[in-house]
């Protein structure tokens, strides 16, 4: 494996905070997140490796991620354009640019965003030890809409600087309330997951043109699983229940009114209904009251009911009530 290495048939994605060696790795935190961290060099390391081979893991543990709606992974990227030595940059459902309202601060920001243009990549910009009006209406001038909020002078941030106490709770007003910005933006943003796949390969495919394929002593674009859009439903693909799966996948496409069930039919386990459940929240449908309403059928039911649930009644879909659908047929 290498740092682009794309997830397959086999693999084993990850979910925040799962049961596996990688987030065995994770240290908890007093405000209950769970941290990792990369970038430390050993005595093997100085002199000999770059600082790539160390957030190449970031990379590959976003490639393997699956997250859900509600779920957090924040990813503190080095500063200036360093992420763009690799497909890391293409991870992330938002980049917030921190910029400090000064001529060297928003030349970040405008690298950024040339780099960026080409790829789809949402943007925000964060002004850091903004002081009054004037650097504001700065930051504004030269990045324009994309300001999203701004954080000035925080004496609860400098004294945990200096090693002592701090939670949330000692921010000013107008930090915390900056705070919940950068949260609600990151929640408006819809995942693509179709795109992170095929990006994804993109960047794994240049990688092993470039340098990886001589490195391995073979042609590492057989890693790519062609098939297979990593979500919620690759959880099933990967663990073997293709057919689960492939109920997932129609339901994220919002697809049309079926007028069959899928040709194969399997028992839709805890991995189908936890995902079933999870789309159905974030179409807007209220999953309890949804799962016990039998003209809907029962998420634990046969998978392909679960399709007739997400596509052929699609009233879920449409965020009101779900009040009766043709049976399924099969």
């Amino acid at each position: 494996m290498i740092k682009t290495t794309p997830p397959g048939r086999g693999f084993r994605l990850l979910q925040p905070g799962g049961g596996d060696p990688v987030h065995a790795l994770a240290a908890g935190t007093p405000c209950g997140a769970r941290l990792m961290a990369t970038g430390r060099f050993g005595e093997d390391d100085i002199g000999v490796a770059c600082y790539h081979s160390k957030t190449g893991a970031v990379e590959l543990y976003l490639n393997h991620l699956v997250d859900q709606p509600g779920e957090y992974v924040v990813v503190d990227c080095t500063a200036g354009a360093e992420s763009f030595a690799s497909g890391l940059f293409t991870r992330l459902d938002l980049t917030f640019l921190v910029c400090e309202p000064t001529r060297k601060g928003v030349g970040v920001w405008q690298q950024w965003a040339g780099y960026a243009a080409d790829y789809d990549v949402p943007l925000a910009v964060i002004g850091n030890k903004v002081l009054d009006e004037e650097d504001i209406a700065f930051l504004r001038e030269h990045v324009g809409g994309a300001l999203l909020a701004c954080f000035g002078h925080a004496p609860a941030v400098r004294a945990m600087e200096q090693g002592r106490p701090f939670s949330l709770g000692d921010l000013g007003q107008d930090a915390q309330a900056s705070l919940t910005l950068l949260r609600r933006a990151a929640d408006a943003r819809a995942r693509d997951w179709a795109k992170l796949t095929r990006q994804a390969t993109e960047f794994h495919l240049r990688n092993a043109a470039a340098w990886a394929n001589s490195a391995a002593g073979e042609d590492l674009a057989g890693q790519v699983d062609p098939g297979l859009v990593v979500g919620p439903q690759a959880l099933l693909v990967t663990s073997g229940d293709q057919a689960a799966g492939d109920v997932l996948a129609l339901a994220q496409r919002r697809a049309a009114p079926v007028a069959s069930p899928p040709s194969r039919v399997t028992r839709a386990g805890p991995a189908a209904t936890g995902a079933l459940t999870a789309l159905n929240a974030r179409a807007g449908c209220a999953g309890a009251s949804w799962m016990k309403t039998e003209s809907c059928y029962r998420l634990g039911a046969w998978a392909h009911r679960g399709l007739a649930v997400m596509t052929g009644c699609g009233c879920c879909w449409r965020r009101r009530a779900c009040a009766g659908t043709r049976p399924a047929s099969g």
